[in-house]
């Protein structure tokens, strides 16, 4: 019910209207000033109803979001940001939903549809936020280091680093997006052999500002610098964290390399 209400938002705001106004109305002939009156109301409920249909959306993306933070799942939030792009028109819209798909395609090892995924989007919009931007760099960064293209990375990092050190998020949100930074750096220099700058970034990972998919990540890549310097019996606990929770995730796969 929920998805169909999100795709058919125009039915929302019809019936919405029409309801209220049904509802209003004999107040609203019972009173003076009725033309001022009805200006404002009329505007009033259809603002009112757009933000309804737009509920619909929203909670479509966040129990798809839920499902990949909380079990891992990202295939959820494929289906749900696929569904979307279909029938959303608003560009601001179409390239979070776009930012979500590559999260998802991403979690599942299939970096080369993510990055084209994230090649079509505008991302220097004027009226993009930060917070959106943050998570473009962010993204596009894993897609090319899971593609073995790491030239372009360092430069993708600096750029998100610059938006991070500006944002003026609420700091539960700032901890989880330089954490994502730090994981995402720690990933890079683990690529290059440099085990010393990826234990320093992946030291600076707050892990309770992380959603499980995060922790998973965090917990594979921590035990892949470990065995790659000859710790195989440190990195069990981290290996044994990946492979009880991270079941849908293309890091388990990868875990035991």
């Amino acid at each position: 019910m929920i998805r169909w209400l999100a795709r058919h938002n125009l039915f929302v705001i019809a019936v919405f209207n029409i309801a209220v106004w049904l509802l209003w109305l004999p107040t609203f002939l019972s009173v003076a000033h009725q033309v001022p009156l009805g200006i404002i109301s009329g505007l009033l409920i259809l603002y009112l109803s757009f933000r309804l249909a737009d509920y619909f959306r929203h909670l479509m993306r966040r129990k798809a979001a839920e499902t990949y933070h909380y079990d891992c799942n990202p295939h959820p939030m494929e289906v749900v940001a696929r569904e979307q792009l279909a029938y959303v028109r608003f560009v601001s819209a179409r390239i979070v939903l776009q930012i979500d798909l590559s999260t998802a395609l991403n979690a599942m090892g299939r970096y080369d549809e993510a990055k084209q995924t994230l090649q079509t989007i505008n991302i220097e919009r004027p009226l993009l936020s930060p917070h959106t931007k943050i998570g473009y760099y962010n993204n596009l960064a894993v897609s090319c280091m899971g593609m073995d293209e790491f030239d372009c990375v360092p430069e993708l990092l600096q750029k998100e680093k610059a938006l991070l050190s500006r944002s003026r998020e609420n700091e539960m949100t700032r901890n989880r997006m330089w954490a994502h930074f730090h994981l995402v750096s720690a990933r890079f220099y683990t690529c290059r052999k440099e085990y010393g700058e990826a234990l320093f970034h992946l030291d600076m990972v707050d892990i309770h500002a992380m959603s499980l998919p995060g922790a998973v990540a965090e917990n594979a890549l921590r035990a892949r610098v470990l065995v790659e310097t000859n710790r195989s019996v440190e990195a069990e606990p981290y290996l044994e964290f990946v492979l009880q929770n991270g079941d849908w995730l293309h890091a388990a796969e990868k875990s035991d390399a």
